[in-house]
């Protein structure tokens, strides 16, 4: 973990794994200070299970809208003189 976690950090980590009984967790946090923001984070687990999760995650929020959602909303417009 890069920097100082803060206990508060450690305890939600700690209760995390305790309740969902997970292999790896990382916590990623903002602070705002004189319009200044900075970015966090508190990891536990495996290096590689973390990075892992955070590349899934990644490429969840990152990729482009499914198609499939257009096409039901247009997809039935041949049926209509039936």
């Amino acid at each position: 973990m890069p920097g100082r976690v803060p206990p508060s950090a450690r305890r939600v980590l700690a209760e995390f794994v305790e309740s969902v009984g997970a292999d790896a967790v990382v916590l990623i946090w903002t602070k705002t200070r004189r319009g200044y923001t900075t970015t966090h984070e508190a990891t536990f687990g495996n290096e590689y299970a973390c990075k892992g999760a955070l590349e899934t995650v990644l490429d969840d929020w990152t990729s482009p809208l499914e198609i499939e959602e257009e096409e039901e909303d247009h997809g039935d417009t041949g049926s209509q003189g039936e």
